[in-house]
């Protein structure tokens, strides 16, 4: 038998340049350096469905382990395991491995736990369970200012004899490594997420970082404990850490002002419940001047995270109504170095989030909401005049601007996007499908929300300074061309500056920022454009496709829709003099008006698609409310918060939010119970490595519905396997149960079936309830790899698949539908497949 691994020694702590370090073992680490190879010519891994032989092999129990030279045959094409040894630098490079498998077997004299490190591989099933990969750092130097993604080391089980790692791979190259772990719990301080302090500033601080759990047991009696020259001893609890898991965690610091200038080491250690040190570490923290670019901390509404964003401070000693240029960075930029390309502005600070990651998600989804979380904190914490906030980004920043622009256009003044490209479609993913099922469709318009070309109009409002290189080769400077094309229909306050033979990041200037973000004619194109005062705007063109992502623009709100996920659109005039609103509407159900623009001595006059409303009195209103109703506009009053609306109005992903927390069945076979728990794990783990995520996850003999009651809660299981079910979706008119899928009144039997849903949360006025529900093992199994933590993945309110996904592609989804406004089946919108 050939054993695919080499065994080489390994001495002293694995160190990085940065100084941050995770403790690992004297003594042996396991080098892969042979795998076996299976390459899958044209595989799409951002699809929401693709045909996959192995994953189905694996999800209906038949995968066997392969041989050099076993081949089999797909249609017509013949696939074959092949020998691939790495270089002398450790890594597999071969194109093989682009939407491919490495296959690899590790004998072990003795059952022990070892941390894996690796990169270029999206995720690995390690004797059957699944684990996340670390895709991004898939080269084996990087330049300086890039961000360090190699801080990925997950504990994995080595059991007694044969142990298999299938790794499901997504460039053309891969690397791991299996180290001993100096203790069962480890500090990982290489992912930190901190503060920077400023001279003579009170230190009242807190960041993150990961803790390892590499022990079979659950650890829920951990303790952090830092100090230091100068810090006092701040001691902070850890919350539960699942057995063979990481998470990161919070932890405070603090101490008296420092007053000059200087960096400072601060220990970390993790102590037992008796007082035991486990392990120890060490972080450097900067101290700087206040006028220099800084990080601050806080905590996010999503997960309960913690996240930073960098301020590049204003360059006056006047911090009052203060101009605020928002700034997003690109793809694989650290949010503290995007603030740090500008050059200080005397009328305005600089405030850059982080997507999350350097990665993230694109600034859609999580990365878009936290770029509104810290949006709402900078306006809150720095003297801004609100009628001048600007938006701008580089690359991934670029499309960030165009999408947060254009979903949200009266926070901000003026866009500039650089180098942006404008949208999925247009920059990388290329749907070639000619016919889709209904099903499919249905799914494929809960993605709309990321179209930007046809939320543009909401650009209308907003002066628009674009610039690209002309030689760029990264993102292409049609992507601008093409949205210029777009743009020249309808709007008149925008300019273009295309840098001739400029590429992708260019700077022609020593003395100030770099020109490709901090281009001079941009900020003076700003300081040209302000925000006109509420009551100054007589007219508002408004389109979403989301209430829940995007509602108001001005004087406005959509509150629902006839269409879920379509587009909505209004277009309304304020004629002041008669106290009249009149315009027209394009699938809404509901709107509200505001009444602060209104001189609410007289009455109002509303004119919608034709059809007159008068003698309204606003007396006692703060929002008009209207209501369609068989095609004829209403006046009626706000909406309760039982049905939807922007507070909670799907769709699935919309259940990731709200400091959500994780509930796994217990209640099931050993063998559905160990899938509840590996996948928790690994979708908790995702959300870490994708998103700087940190959940909660409770185990369904453990929740208490009232102390989680106004969080959001994803259910791992189904009705029977999982005793949290009866709490929180009796109410629900889908049930999953071992067996079956009942919707309404509608049958689906079999044990290979996934319900993806949200729902509200009974007795919450804003939480939701969501399902990654399985009929048996084979549908459990399925859920392993469905991407819905990605950007770029949507999914309606619910959607019903089976394992036909891995060999029929879209023909795997067997239902997919919205609820009513009710959150009922009753006037919901379903598809079901034939």
């Amino acid at each position: 038998m050939i054993r695919y691994i080499i065994i080489i020694g390994f001495f002293g702590n694995i160190l990085f340049a940065s100084g941050n370090s995770i403790n690992l073992k004297n003594g042996n680490s396991i080098f892969i350096k042979h795998a076996l190879c299976l390459h899958f010519e044209g595989m799409n891994r951002r699809s929401l469905s693709q045909r996959d032989v192995i994953e189905e092999m694996l999800v209906n129990g038949s995968w066997k382990s392969p041989s050099e030279g076993e081949s089999f045959r797909i249609d017509t094409t013949l696939f074959k395991w092949e020998n691939i040894e790495t270089d002398t630098s450790g890594w597999f490079k071969t194109e093989k491995l682009a939407s491919g498998y490495a296959y690899v077997q590790i004998d072990s004299d003795k059952e022990k736990m070892m941390i894996l490190e690796g990169s270029g591989y999206s995720m690995a099933y390690i004797n059957g369970e699944p684990r996340i990969g670390n895709v991004y750092k898939f080269t084996e130097e990087r330049n300086p200012w890039e961000p360090e993604f190699g801080f990925v080391y997950l504990p994995v089980k080595l059991k007694k004899g044969k142990n298999e790692f299938l790794f499901q791979c997504y460039y053309g190259r891969m690397n791991a490594v299996l180290h001993d772990p100096a203790s069962k719990i480890l500090i990982n301080n290489i992912d930190l997420t901190i503060p920077d302090l400023l001279v003579n500033e009170k230190v009242d601080h807190f960041g993150g970082l990961v803790i390892v759990n590499a022990s079979d047991k659950m650890q829920d009696n951990l303790i952090l404990k830092t100090y230091g020259e100068g810090f006092n001893e701040t001691i902070t609890k850890v919350p539960s850490i699942l057995s063979l898991s990481t998470r990161k965690v919070k932890f405070g610091f603090s101490a008296n002002p420092f007053i000059e200038k200087e960096n400072k080491n601060l220990t970390v250690e993790v102590l037992d419940n008796s007082g035991k040190i486990l392990d120890k570490n060490s972080i450097e923290i900067r101290v700087l001047n206040n006028d220099e670019t800084h990080r601050r901390t806080f905590i996010s509404n999503i997960d309960g995270s913690v996240q930073y964003y960098a301020v590049n401070p204003a360059r006056n000693d006047n911090k009052e109504n203060l101009a605020l240029f928002f700034a997003l960075h690109g793809a694989a930029v650290e949010g503290l170095n995007h603030a740090n390309s500008y050059y200080a502005k005397t009328w305005g600070l600089f405030v850059s989030p982080t997507n999350r990651r350097p990665y993230g998600f694109n600034w859609e989804d999580w990365g878009r909401m936290d770029a509104l979380e810290v949006l709402d904190i900078a306006m809150k914490n720095y003297s801004i005049d609100e009628n001048r906030v600007y938006l701008t980004g580089h690359s991934m920043g670029g499309h960030g601007t165009w999408h947060i622009g254009g979903t949200f256009p009266d926070r901000f003044a003026a866009i500039g996007p650089s180098a942006g490209w404008i949208s999925f479609w247009s920059y990388r993913y290329r749907n070639t499908q000619k016919t889709k099922s209904k099903v499919k469709q249905l799914i494929d318009r809960t993605g709309n929300p990321s179209d930007t070309y046809t939320i543009a109009k909401n650009y209308e409002q907003l002066g628009i300074y674009i610039i690209h290189g002309s030689a760029d080769d990264n993102v292409r400077a049609t992507q601008s061309h093409s949205m210029i094309d777009t743009l020249k229909k309808f709007h008149k306050d925008f300019t273009y500056h295309e840098e001739p033979g400029a590429g992708h990041w260019w700077d022609n200037s020593d003395e100030r920022g770099a020109d490709c973000v901090d281009w001079p004619e941009l900020f003076d194109f700003f300081a040209r454009h302000a925000r006109p005062a509420k009551e100054r705007i007589k007219h508002v063109k408004f389109v979403t496709a989301s209430p829940g992502i995007s509602a108001k623009n001005n004087w406005i709100t959509i509150y629902s829709q006839e269409k879920y996920f379509g587009f909505s659109n209004v277009d309304i005039l304020f004629d002041a003099g008669v106290q009249r609103f009149k315009g027209t509407t394009e699938n809404v159900s509901t709107l509200a008006l505001d009444t602060e623009i209104l001189d609410n001595s007289r009455e109002l006059t509303i004119v919608l698609d034709d059809q007159k409303i008068e003698n309204i009195d606003i007396k006692s209103l703060s929002k008009v409310w209207l209501k369609k109703i068989r095609g004829k506009w209403n006046l009626t009053s706000e909406p309760s918060k039982s049905v939807k609306g922007p507070h909670r109005y799907g769709s699935f992903k919309d259940v990731f939010k709200n400091n959500m927390v994780f509930v796994y069945g217990t209640k099931g076979t050993k063998e559905e119970n160990e899938w509840a728990i590996n996948k928790v794990r690994y979708d908790a783990e995702q959300f870490w490595y994708q998103g700087n995520g940190a959940i909660e996850l409770v185990a369904d003999k453990d929740f208490d519905p009232i102390k989680f009651k106004d969080r959001n809660v994803i259910l791992y299981g189904n009705s029977e396997t999982n005793s949290a079910w009866d709490d929180l979706l009796s109410e629900a008119p889908i049930n999953v149960t071992s067996k079956k899928v009942t919707i309404g009144s509608k049958e689906f039997v079999g044990d290979d079936l996934v319900m993806l849903m949200i729902f509200p949360k009974q007795n919450s006025d804003v939480a939701c309830v969501g399902t990654v529900a399985a009929t048996g093992l084979k549908g459990m199994r399925l859920t392993n790899n469905r991407s819905y933590l990605k950007p770029g993945i949507t999914y309606p309110d619910f959607v019903l698949m089976n394992s036909e996904l891995l060999s029929k592609d879209d023909y795997g989804y067997k239902a997919a539908g919205f609820f009513d406004d009710e959150w009922s089946l009753k006037k919901a919108e379903v598809e079901f497949s034939n």
